[in-house]
């Protein structure tokens, strides 16, 4: 290690204040101490003579040989064994925005997310530590064991491909239940149970609008003529883009329906 005037060592990687307090050297003439602090204070050096040692005299500094290519293999090593080391994804590398699928980010942040699933196990443990002696107060609860009823989740915050997610919920089409196909798919739909429930309201919602127009249509067969009947069947034949003989069908099957219930 290099050591400065004020006698602390700079480390190899001084280079910067090295160069900065480089020495001055002076081949040929003799300068005495008030030379020396006068040329400091003036920042002026003039040599001259008429001698043969004048004319070789010269001036410059003694500066120790850089090494910067070597400095910054050093420098990238110690970064790169720094992240190994915390085994933590360094997300500013260019290699890690170079992943273009979910398989590959997740590969990339496998270390990190053996710790965090680490982390989230004491943290789960300590909550339910807390909750289990929550539930001993008689005036918080009168159940003593429903710390055991509580899911505890832990949501990552991590970047999600959603667009392979959706791929993945069209090819499990069929082949899975519902909430079996929707939890494959979480940065979609985070909770798949309150989905499969707002699903199912508009499917009620949607049968019961159709209920409403075939109860509609049917009492107005009643009271219109022939000519205003047609056409106010062949515009609902437009607003639900079938054919006339397509929509004349499906009222009959409904009415068919009815008459047998």
């Amino acid at each position: 290690n290099h050591v400065g005037p004020t006698g602390k060592s700079r480390g190899p990687h001084g280079e910067i204040t090295s160069f900065a307090e480089a020495i001055l050297a002076l081949f040929g003439p003799e300068l005495d101490l008030e030379q020396v602090e006068d040329m400091r204070r003036k920042r002026i050096l003039n040599i001259f003579g008429q001698s043969d040692e004048m004319a070789k005299a010269a001036a410059e500094y003694l500066v120790k040989p850089s090494a910067d290519g070597t400095q910054e293999n050093l420098l990238d090593r110690i970064e790169r064994l720094i992240y190994q080391i915390a085994m933590v994804a360094n997300i500013s590398d260019e290699s890690f925005g170079s992943a273009t699928s979910g398989a590959a980010l997740a590969y990339k942040l496998w270390s990190t997310s053996n710790l965090v699933m680490d982390a989230n196990t004491l943290i789960e443990k300590s909550i339910r530590k807390r909750m289990k002696l929550w539930c001993t107060f008689d005036r918080n609860t009168t159940n003593k064991n429903v710390h055991e009823e509580i899911d505890i989740h832990f949501l990552p915050n991590v970047p999600d491909n959603a667009s392979e997610q959706i791929d993945n919920l069209q090819k499990l089409d069929g082949h899975v239940s519902t909430r079996t196909k929707l939890s494959a798919a979480p940065a979609v739909v985070p909770d798949p149970d309150a989905e499969i429930e707002r699903m199912q309201q508009e499917e009620a919602e949607r049968l019961q609008i159709e209920e409403e127009r075939q109860s509609q249509y049917m009492g107005f067969s009643q009271k219109l003529q022939p000519e205003e009947l047609l056409n106010q069947l062949r515009s609902e034949a437009d607003s639900r883009q079938v054919t006339l003989q397509e929509l004349i069908g499906q009222l009959e099957g409904s009415g068919d329906g009815e008459e047998q219930s």
